[in-house]
């Protein structure tokens, strides 16, 4: 099976809860580390996105420490690479800082994934393609296509300070894919920003009689609501998190549910099935301080329990 990956990979700076600073790789890079864990051994991730001329050659240095990861879709590009400025407020919400963002994905080179079982977006600047791009992929792909909103929630200032706001064409983006994760924060601010919708399960309802076939709206340590298709009735559950798990880094959580959940769904296991997985793994980022120890860890599930090695 064949990943594609759509995202900006960014060099963070981040402050967490606890005040201390770390620098690293970001973005769609967590993505790319926890599909590497997750991915089976005949199946592989081909990330599509620019990279700046400044990080370029530190990038690839970096990625062929994973194995299920094809690089022939990364492009590099005239400009500096995707910055962002993190400061954690609390386990969900943050102060968030952007410089140098690169231009969008012209539709051109979406040749390099199109032979994918599913692609994946995870919107991490919010600027990584057009919506006339994103539509236009949609009528050429025939495989499933899964988003994590993240980005799409935010605007960005003269200064570069990330702000929220959805933008007016929201339902155009969402209605372009078959599964549509958001979290709680972005959740709520879509119905906040819509008059007809007034709850998460009015939201999740709206999402699948739109054109999704599964809604996540990921809730932190609540765990996630669900929504999916059963005998072409919606069904809705609230998926409860794995218990006693204490987090330290909130950061890749989402990454994390996408690809569990989303990879799992298109094995072929039931919605229900892909979430408590998707709960588990993203417990288990949680408990996780960055890149490092994402690619030190054992993500092997065995029902209940987790094991690690560091």
């Amino acid at each position: 099976m064949k990943i594609g990956l759509i995202g900006n990979i960014v060099v963070d700076e981040i402050t967490m809860l606890d005040g201390s600073l770390t620098k690293s790789w970001g973005g769609a890079f967590y993505s790319i580390a926890i599909f590497e864990k997750l991915l089976k051994t005949n199946e592989r991730l081909t990330p599509l996105t620019p990279v700046g001329y400044d990080v370029w050659d530190e990038l690839q240095s970096d990625l062929k420490k994973f194995f299920k990861v094809e690089t022939s879709a990364l492009y590099q590009e005239n400009d500096k690479n995707n910055r962002v400025y993190l400061k954690y407020l609390n386990s969900v919400e943050r102060e968030e800082r952007a410089d140098d963002i690169l231009p969008p994905i012209e539709i051109k080179k979406f040749e390099s994934v199109l032979n994918s079982d599913a692609l994946f977006f995870n919107f991490i600047s919010g600027f990584e393609m057009t919506i006339d791009a994103l539509q236009e992929v949609r009528k050429t792909f025939g495989g499933k296509m899964l988003m994590d909103f993240h980005s799409l929630s935010l605007g960005i200032d003269e200064k570069g300070y990330r702000y929220k706001k959805i933008p007016q064409n929201w339902k155009s983006w969402v209605a372009c894919f078959d599964c549509v994760q958001m979290n709680q924060v972005e959740a709520d601010l879509i119905i906040e920003y819509e008059d007809g919708i007034s709850s998460h399960k009015e939201l999740a309802e709206y999402l699948l009689s739109s054109g999704a076939e599964v809604v996540n709206i990921t809730l932190g340590e609540d765990g996630s609501f669900l929504g999916y298709f059963e005998d072409e009735k919606i069904e809705l559950r609230h998926m409860n998190s794995k218990k006693g798990i204490v987090a330290v880094d909130p950061i890749g959580c989402g990454d994390a549910y996408l690809a569990a959940f989303g990879l799992e769904y298109i094995r072929g296991s039931h919605p229900v099935a892909a979430a408590k997985n998707a709960n588990k793994i993203a417990g288990l980022v949680s408990t996780l301080k960055g890149i490092e120890e994402i690619h030190s860890t054992d993500f092997s599930v065995h029902g209940d329990m987790i094991s690690t090695i560091r």
